[in-house]
């Protein structure tokens, strides 16, 4: 492998792990405004359910292809193990035991094995006999908004430590724009403002 090919690879992965996180926030900031927006969410209902759900599964659908690997997929587990396997790459030589860690952080994790088996049981397909045994798959296979938001912030600190020591770079998860949302929910209070004047 040479530097330009584990670049391609670095940006390739980043550009999930990215995602993962924007998705994760626009979900936690459209919950965080409810209250505040509660009217103009209701006006809506229909497509603010739909899209809190989308956010959600975008963000884990973007973490199963950060954590759950095989021998042809770009995954955080077969890069860190690249790293490895090709330090001459390095301006600055990875710390061994650190990269040993973030090895298993992301191979041999209870949270990381929860998201395979939610993987193989509900998003990438669903489980046959547990649909057919009406067993609760939610109940069983589910992550907690904590436990997706640690496997994010792991995927991003993990991504950071070594695209820095390859290249000096940084990856940023925050995009602009991502209150955007909030336009439009006082577009629509303004509306209905005029509404009931006019109505009144």
């Amino acid at each position: 492998m040479d530097n330009s090919e584990f670049k391609r690879l670095l940006d390739r992965l980043a550009e999930d792990i990215r995602e993962a996180a924007i998705f994760r926030k626009l979900h936690v900031d459209l919950i965080a405004s409810f209250n505040e927006f509660r009217r103009e969410f209701n006006e809506s209902n229909t497509f603010w359910y739909l899209s809190f759900q989308a956010y959600l599964e975008v963000a884990l659908h973007r973490l199963n292809r950060i954590y759950v690997g095989h021998n042809d997929a770009l995954s955080l587990g077969s890069w860190l193990e690249a790293i490895k396997n090709n330090p001459k790459l390095f301006v600055a030589l990875p710390d061994p035991v650190q990269l040993d860690q973030d090895i298993r952080s992301v191979e041999d994790d209870p949270i990381v094995k929860k998201l395979v088996k939610l993987r193989g049981n509900i998003v990438a397909h669903i489980n046959w006999n547990n649909v057919a045994k009406n067993l609760k798959l939610g109940d069983r296979f589910a992550l907690s908004f904590g436990e997706i938001d640690v496997l994010i912030s792991r995927a991003s600190d993990i991504l950071n430590r070594y695209s820095v020591l390859f290249n000096q770079e940084s990856w940023l998860t925050p995009i602009v724009g991502h209150d955007d949302f909030q336009t439009i929910l006082k577009a629509l209070r303004g509306y209905l403002e005029r509404m009931n004047v006019e109505i009144a």
